[in-house]
């Protein structure tokens, strides 16, 4: 699955680590911006076995419980599913207290609900309930933490694009007891504050994404980071606020360089490449053209699938990356069976080889991309009306100026 991921994302960064103790209980609560790929993200990247809380309805065949169940899936009954399966929460909440007790780990999405924009909703109960319940059953002796991660898509659903994991310090719930044992709902209501202001901490929030995603698109690698982007959001808000005659310059600047951009199709203007990955790319090319061919079927229909089959965008890239993850093994299965009754006995490396060629086509992709966005910029650089007051490159050049003097020079 960790494959899949790289072939849908660019880069998956993580800032911050859990110091994890086998001795501790964790539940690790995430934002929520894209459906049950959170998850799979959060699992690839975690080290420890998790168990997760998922919605009931998906439970409802027999066939999808069990499977479902063998991975770890435990279900969470929600008013949406009838007040009459309420009650059932209380097997749940017995299962999760079993879990912290042998010092397991448990994701929750303390939202709630699953969105796809760049905001940290007000966190529902549940999480709370589950973990003080278990160390009041436990007179509080189970040292059960609580993880803060905030997940944060570029752009999500939409190939190519990074994704930036926060995680940050644990929150003890010992520290609790004497509150919670006063008033069980309002310590609910006082951890649930502090567990949102980490999670507003570990994530990128902004009122005005399209204008924030023009100006992230523009950031380089080594600049992708929380910290920075977060920088950028306060900005932009302060702008918007405070100096519309900016803002609306600002908005006026980043429509100049998307529409250059695309005109002559480029992306970072500072884009760059050496004479190695020149000759990278020449080497790379015949073997990433192979892995082109062998492994773009599966993907292709998976891609085909989801456009036409999954209405609800927060559930898209799930779709499509499960789907595609399956079907590749199918396929390189079938293949491999193929090329073992018509070429040769070790038809087992198959599915080896169309890894590493896969991996081949990713980065001879990625170097190319480079390299072509270099040179159409510079075209546009040594075109004949380039010195000209008006034309492309002049109007480029002062609306990054604009770009770096209001955003990137300010922060």
């Amino acid at each position: 699955m960790k494959q899949s991921l790289l072939v849908y994302y660019k880069d998956i960064k993580v800032e911050g680590k859990i110091d994890l103790d086998k001795n501790e209980s964790y539940i690790i609560a995430a934002t929520h911006p894209n459906s049950f790929l959170d998850a799979i993200i959060l699992a690839t990247i975690l080290k420890q076995p998790l168990y997760f809380l998922a919605r009931s309805d998906v439970f409802k065949k027999s066939w999808a419980d069990f499977i479902l169940r063998k991975l770890n899936l435990i279900p969470i009954y929600r008013l949406q599913e009838g007040l009459e399966n309420l009650t059932k929460n209380d097997k749940t909440f017995s299962e999760c207290y079993a879990i912290l007790e042998n010092q397991g780990s448990i994701l929750i999405f303390a939202e709630g609900i699953s969105l796809i924009d760049k905001k940290v909703r007000p966190l529902k109960k549940g999480l709370t309930r589950i973990g003080f319940g278990a160390e009041q059953k436990n007179q509080f002796k189970l040292k059960t933490h609580v993880v803060p991660i905030g997940i944060n898509y570029q752009k999500a659903a939409q190939f190519g694009n990074n994704i930036l994991i926060s995680i940050q310090d644990k929150i003890a719930l010992k520290p609790y007891q004497e509150a919670y044992q006063e008033s069980a709902n309002q310590c609910y209501i006082n951890f649930n504050q502090t567990l949102l202001n980490s999670l507003k901490q570990a994530s990128i929030e902004t009122e005005d994404e399209e204008v924030f995603d023009s100006i992230a698109e523009q950031v380089e690698n080594k600049h992708y980071k929380l910290a920075y982007l977060k920088n950028i959001s306060e900005r932009l808000a302060y702008l918007k606020s405070n100096r519309i005659e900016q803002w609306e310059m600002l908005n006026n600047a980043i429509h100049t360089i998307k529409k250059l951009q695309h005109k002559y199709g480029f992306g970072l203007a500072k884009s760059s490449y050496s004479l190695v990955d020149l000759i990278l790319v020449i080497i790379l090319s015949p073997l990433a053209c192979l892995g082109y061919c062998f492994n773009r079927m599966p993907f292709a229909v998976a891609n085909y699938i989801s456009n036409k089959k999954v209405k609800l965008i927060e559930f898209y890239d799930s779709v499509k990356l499960v789907l595609g993850t399956l079907l590749w093994i199918l396929w390189a299965a079938l293949l491999s069976i193929l090329f073992g009754l018509l070429l040769h006995p070790l038809f087992f490396l198959f599915p080896f080889a169309l890894v590493i060629s896969g991996k081949a086509y990713l980065l001879f992709k990625n170097k190319t991309a480079t390299i072509l966005s270099t040179f159409r910029y510079k075209r546009m650089k040594k075109s004949e009306a380039a010195q000209h007051s008006d034309s492309d490159y002049k109007k480029f050049k002062q609306a990054k100026k604009t770009l770096d003097e209001l955003i990137f020079d300010a922060i």
